[in-house]
């Protein structure tokens, strides 16, 4: 395994532990709404981690869940988005203008602590309305 491998898989580690954190904080703070975690990848590749639907109404709406692992035990006051990324040489739509994604909100996941280790212990989450953030941005263009 190659230093990029290991770093993938222990990234992947850090989303599932940090996965099973989030889901014990919405079920203890959600008063209102349902949620599932979205298990198939090809709902997650098309930017659905969770779905949050409202107890009264059964309005759902598709979440896509962005954190910053890299930063743990920091509260940054800032998020980037992924407008475009290189692969093999040929420029990507990022995740934030991929139409193929059904995203409705990003839940950006900031301030995590891990005062344990291996152990997540408090978290920010911030939704942003994925096509309000979308018609800003063109608009200040």
């Amino acid at each position: 395994m190659n230093a990029n491998q290991g770093t993938f898989h222990e990234d992947l580690r850090k989303e599932k532990r940090l996965a099973s954190f989030l889901d014990e904080q919405y079920h203890k703070h959600l008063k209102n709404y349902r949620f599932a975690r979205e298990k198939t990848l090809s709902k997650q590749h098309r930017g659905i981690d969770v779905v949050f639907t409202h107890r009264i109404t059964h309005k759902s709406f598709l979440i896509d869940e962005k954190a910053q692992l890299d930063y743990l035990n920091e509260d940054l006051p800032t998020f980037a988005f992924e407008l475009s990324y290189l692969k093999n040489r040929e420029r990507k739509k990022g995740w934030l203008f991929d139409t193929y994604k059904k995203t409705q909100f990003y839940a950006l996941i900031t301030a995590i602590y891990t005062d344990v280790p291996n152990c997540f212990t408090s978290c920010k989450v911030t939704l942003v309305n994925r096509n309000l953030l979308l018609k800003h941005f063109i608009s200040s263009f």
